[in-house]
């Protein structure tokens, strides 16, 4: 297995996309399995058949419809099935993982697959549990950019996201605060720094991309060690946060590399990432842009605050398996 990990709006689907194209990978949708299936301290115990069909059904309805309209419940009766397949005493939720990215693999006649939810940069752990020879590939942006991309989000039904149900336009939208999300980069590139001298993972900088792409594809077919191809780099300008799709065009785009400066951040939201992300930035040599402080803007976010984070946490109950455990990975 290939993971693609990183902060939210990092370039991991992106990435995706391009490994996708690759005649030997097939990369499954986010899947969620190692927060919202499973939790560390479960992942490895048993599990009765109903429990492991559930995750079994339900990783099966993520990659059939997306996460957002599940149908799990058709899924229910094969997942039984196909769980029998697994001797009772090695019946957990890793297995389960392991059989359905194998079958899946297998149906689409693919050498190696490819998860691509970034939040798994919190549970690399997890996953070397799990498969211990999978290869990771760690995606970098500058947080500023990251910010702006979150920030705007919640506009995806405009931009032809045209899937994403209105409840989770109202989530995406509770969930930005400039301090939250410049919180969520740092502990993501605490993750990043950590594991960036073991072999099985390799850091890109989303920047690498943008600049010179064909020698970030040599760089990660080198490290997956698959055949370079650069027909990989024709994928979609589809996803992005702050332009509307265009399904017929091709390619990487560089129109929002830089579009955070441009009038898409405030100084407050500007101040509170680089003083929050100062030591990454610094690490990742991400330069500060010059900033007076905003007092007022400053006094606005510290109000709005508690009232965000409140409601935030609210809308995301249902979408951890481990609320504890969920909040302590990201502080």
């Amino acid at each position: 297995m290939i993971f693609v990990v990183g902060s939210s709006r990092s370039g991991t689907t992106m990435t995706g996309r391009i490994l996708n194209n690759h005649k030997d990978i097939f990369t499954f949708n986010e899947l969620h399995f190692f927060e919202q299936l499973t939790d560390s301290e479960r992942l490895k115990s048993p599990l009765e058949v109903s429990e492991a069909a559930q995750i079994y059904a339900k990783l099966t309805d993520i990659q059939a419809g997306g996460f957002f309209n599940p149908d799990t419940q058709k899924y229910l009766d094969k997942s039984k099935k196909i769980i029998l397949d697994i001797p009772r005493e090695c019946r957990t939720a890793a297995e389960v993982y392991k059989l359905f990215v194998g079958n899946t693999i297998k149906e689409h006649q693919k050498k190696h697959g490819c998860d691509q939810t970034p939040r798994n940069a919190l549970y690399i752990d997890d996953i070397f549990r799990v498969m211990s020879d999978s290869k990771i590939i760690f995606m970098v942006r500058d947080p500023r950019a990251v910010l702006f991309s979150q920030k705007n989000r919640w506009k995806r039904r405009k931009y032809s996201g045209y899937y994403m149900p209105i409840r989770e336009t109202i989530r995406t939208y509770c969930n930005y605060h400039p301090y939250t999300i410049i919180k969520l980069w740092t502990a993501v590139m605490k993750q990043a720094k950590r594991w960036e001298n073991d072999k099985r993972v390799m850091v890109l900088k989303y920047e690498d991309w943008i600049n010179s792409s064909h020698q970030a594809l040599a760089r990660i077919c080198n490290f997956l060690e698959i055949e370079y191809d650069e027909k990989m780099l024709h994928v979609p300008y589809v996803g992005s946060s702050n332009v509307s799709d265009r399904e017929g065009n091709t390619g990487i785009s560089n129109k929002s590399k830089d579009a955070w400066r441009n009038g898409g951040l405030t100084n407050a939201e500007k101040y509170i990432c680089q003083k929050v992300a100062a030591q990454y930035m610094k690490s990742w040599d991400y330069q500060d842009e010059a900033i007076s402080i905003p007092y007022l803007g400053l006094f606005s976010q510290a109000v709005i605050f508690p009232l965000k984070m409140t409601i935030s946490i609210l809308l995301n109950l249902n979408r951890v398996k481990n609320l504890k455990q969920a909040i302590l990975k990201r502080l």
